[in-house]
């Protein structure tokens, strides 16, 4: 029997491919190949480079379980013929995306000779894709999964209300939650709090730092603003508003990066909190933000996964626009998001309706990023919102109680399953595909 490839362009992959492979070594079976694409068959953009996984060969060793071989292959030529040689009958990616000379020169002509293709989900992504590249993009896989089956039916209700031929197709997404999400059925918060020097006897706060906003091309000077080292008051933050008021009404101030995290620091210092500050290498973090951490965390282990290691030796949970929440949700961790922008600003228009409905929460259902009880969001361009948040900052309670039915809810819509068996269902899924059964 041939084995099953699992195609790692990055490192950071792992979080997805690790639980798998670990679910494919216990049931025995067809082996497990980890397919590296080397240069010049793959090149990365400068944030993504210290991703490579060709430039980290040894931490995937280290990690990936026991039993799964590591080919590298630096051309769609070497790519096929590894295929050929360990007789693989399946590939494993993660998205609905691949390169153009591999998706062309290894996907398809490999599919032809009976390959499976089988597709990942994460963090709605594929949801994102298909709406960008048409359902045409599914024909490209044999198996497209994705979290919930509450994000298909959204799906196809997006496609249909902007006319796009035979939304059903997006019924080929099998919903099987999420892979990553398996690891933390072997996690201890104890020895995680060991692990990483934090104390037994104190809260601990996980804050998820903001991302660089790279997309935000149309809005630098708002970006700009927002990263400068001052703080500022509220004359400024008025003035600096205005000038983007005509086009997003709902904007009435704009409150800096260094006041959200003054404002995070004054409440963990009334709870005797300790501050955990995880970033990724990319977001190169302002110095206000790191003095004010009492821990800067950044990218390191995904199988396990640092981010949610960190999480479960929490207690609290607060990003800024971060879909860390994702992780935070699916374990039940009582959330705070802060929104510094509106949406609009960010988001591809084509994906901010699904975005609403799955992070912001709309039409009366929850999303990750609010959902009364659980999750709390703040628009801190927002002036009542702002002045609220300021007002939990000095006065608010630690509180880490959560609604355990919207919770149940909330992941249920947006991760689909909160059971730790989403490799399972991927791997069942996957097992039927190579058997040929509808």
């Amino acid at each position: 029997m041939g084995a099953i490839a699992y195609f790692c362009p990055r490192v950071n992959l792992l979080k997805l491919y690790g639980p798998v492979l670990a679910e494919q070594m216990r049931r025995g079976g067809p082996g497990a190949l980890l397919i590296v694409p080397l240069t010049p068959l793959i090149t990365y953009a400068a944030k993504n480079r210290s991703l490579a996984a060709a430039l980290r060969l040894q931490q995937i060793r280290a990690e990936i379980p026991g039993g799964v071989e590591i080919a590298c292959v630096p051309s769609t030529a070497a790519f096929r013929e590894t295929l050929r040689e360990r007789r693989v009958q399946a590939v494993v990616g993660v998205g609905l995306r691949l390169p153009r000379a591999i998706r062309d020169e290894v996907l398809v002509p490999s599919r032809a000779q009976g390959v499976k293709w089988c597709s990942l989900g994460y963090l709605h992504e594929e949801l994102a894709h298909v709406l960008w590249d048409g359902p045409e993009i599914l024909d490209d896989w044999d198996l497209p999964t994705t979290f919930s089956q509450a994000g298909v039916d959204r799906l196809r209700e997006r496609l249909t209300a902007h006319g796009v031929p035979d939304p059903d197709r997006v019924t080929r997404l099998r919903p099987v939650g999420s892979v990553e999400c398996d690891q933390v059925a072997d996690f201890d918060r104890d020895a995680l709090r060991k692990k990483y020097g934090l104390p037994a006897d104190r809260p601990v706060i996980c804050f998820a730092t903001a991302p660089p906003f790279e997309s935000f091309k149309a809005h630098h000077a708002m970006r700009w603003l927002f990263f400068q080292p001052w703080q500022r008051g509220d004359t400024m933050a008025r003035v600096a508003a205005r000038r983007w008021r005509r086009g997003f009404p709902e904007m009435d101030r704009l409150t800096g990066y260094a006041d959200v995290m003054a404002a995070v620091r004054r409440f963990a210092d009334r709870h005797r909190a300790v501050l955990v500050a995880k970033t990724r290498d990319k977001h190169d973090d302002p110095r206000y933000v790191r003095r004010a951490a009492d821990h800067l965390v950044s990218d390191g282990g995904y199988y396990p996964f640092r981010t949610l290691e960190l999480l479960h030796a929490s207690d609290l949970y607060i990003g800024v626009y971060s879909s860390t929440a994702f992780e935070a949700a699916f374990l039940g961790r009582r959330c705070r998001t802060i929104a510094p922008f509106p949406s609009e600003v960010l988001e591809d228009p084509r994906f901010l309706e699904l975005k609403r409905d799955f992070f912001f929460g709309a039409s009366g259902e929850p999303g990750i990023w609010s959902a009364p009880g659980f999750c709390d969001l703040t628009r801190t361009y927002v002036d009542a919102e702002w002045a609220a948040f300021e007002d939990w900052s000095a006065h608010g309670a630690l509180d880490t109680r959560v609604d355990a039915a919207v919770k149940g809810l909330v992941v249920r819509r947006v991760l689909g399953f909160d059971d730790c068996k989403a490799s399972r269902r991927f791997l069942d899924a996957l097992e039927t595909t190579l058997e040929g059964v509808a």
